[in-house]
C-alpha cells in the first residue's frame, strides 16, 4: 500500500494541524471548566477573593494544569505556523487564524490574567484593595476572562476548519489492483 500526497499539502502540516486542534480543544474545554466552576470560587466577591488561600482543600490551582497545557499549546501553535506559512491560501487562512490567535492569547495570558490574579486580585494581595476596587477588578477580568475564553472557540474553530480543509487536500492511494 503506497500513500501519497497532493502537491498542495505536505503530511507534516496534516499530522502538526491534528495535534494543534488536539490540543487546543482540550485547551478550551479546560478553560471552559475553570471560567464556569473554578474562577466563582474566589472571583465572585470581594469577600471570597479576600479570604482565597491555596491551602484550602477544595481549591483547584488552575496554574497547575495551565502552565503545562498552555506551553505546548504554544509549541504546537508556532510549529504548526512555520509549517502551514506556504500552505494554499484557503488552507493557510484558516492555520494563520488559529495560530496567531493562540498566540495573542498565550502573550495576553502571560502579561495581564497570570500576575493581575497572583498580585492583585487573590487571598493577601487582594486586602490592599478597597472593596470597590476589588469589586470593579474582579468584574474586569471577569469580563475579559470570557472574551478570552470566546476567542479560543473562535481558535479552536479555526483548527479544525484547517484540518478539514487539509483532509480534504491530503489524497490517500491504495495502489493499483493488478499489482496484488
Amino acid at each position: 500500500m503506497t500513500t501519497t500526497t497532493s502537491p498542495h499539502i505536505k503530511p507534516f502540516l496534516y499530522l502538526m494541524l491534528f495535534i494543534f486542534a488536539y490540543i487546543i480543544g482540550i485547551e478550551t474545554g479546560a478553560a471552559s471548566f475553570v471560567s464556569v466552576v473554578v474562577f466563582p470560587v474566589w472571583a465572585s466577591s470581594a469577600e471570597a477573593a479576600r479570604g482565597w488561600v491555596p491551602e484550602m482543600p477544595y481549591i483547584l490551582e488552575e496554574g497547575d494544569f495551565f502552565k503545562y497545557a498552555s506551553s505546548l499549546s504554544m509549541l504546537a501553535s508556532i510549529i504548526t505556523l512555520i509549517a502551514g506559512w506556504r500552505a494554499p491560501a484557503p488552507l493557510r487562512k484558516w492555520i494563520l487564524i488559529g495560530t496567531i490567535g493562540f498566540i495573542i492569547v498565550f502573550v495576553w495570558s502571560m502579561l495581564y490574567f497570570i500576575p493581575v490574579q497572583d498580585t492583585t486580585l487573590k487571598g493577601e494581595a487582594s486586602a490592599k484593595l478597597t472593596t470597590e476596587e476589588l469589586e470593579s477588578k474582579l468584574k474586569m477580568f471577569g469580563n475579559l476572562n470570557y472574551l478570552r475564553l470566546a476567542m479560543l472557540y473562535i481558535i479552536f474553530w479555526a483548527a479544525l476548519r484547517a484540518l478539514r480543509l487539509s483532509s480534504r487536500m491530503t489524497t490517500f492511494v491504495t495502489g493499483n489492483k493488478g499489482n496484488l
